[in-house]
């Protein structure tokens, strides 16, 4: 999906304002703290990480393929997380649950 539809040419487009989005909106800088932004916002609020242009051609592929937006918004999420964290010295094992001994 993320190469038919062009989503990673959308994410580049968009990176500095949802970088800017991430700054301004997580008040603790954890890793915990900006995986829950990025999905929850995302998901909510589309129109803060895409486009309403970019938006359309994912809705559209939605519709075609009987998803809704969410599944397509949660990939949005994990790239912005993933691209913030690697921008910022954080890593994924921060926050993936781990086996407890």
């Amino acid at each position: 999906m993320v190469n038919r539809l062009g989503v990673d040419k959308m994410f580049e487009k968009n990176w500095q304002r949802i970088k800017s989005l991430i700054d301004s909106g997580v008040r603790n800088k954890n890793a915990y703290d900006i995986d829950d932004f990025c999905i929850k916002q995302a998901v909510v609020f589309p129109e803060k990480f895409l486009g309403n242009d970019e938006i359309l051609i994912l809705k559209d592929d939605a519709f075609k393929k009987g998803l809704t937006l969410t599944p397509y918004m949660k990939v949005i999420a994990v790239m912005s997380r993933d691209r913030y964290f690697e921008e910022n010295g954080l890593k994924k094992e921060d926050i993936e649950s781990k086996p407890q001994e």
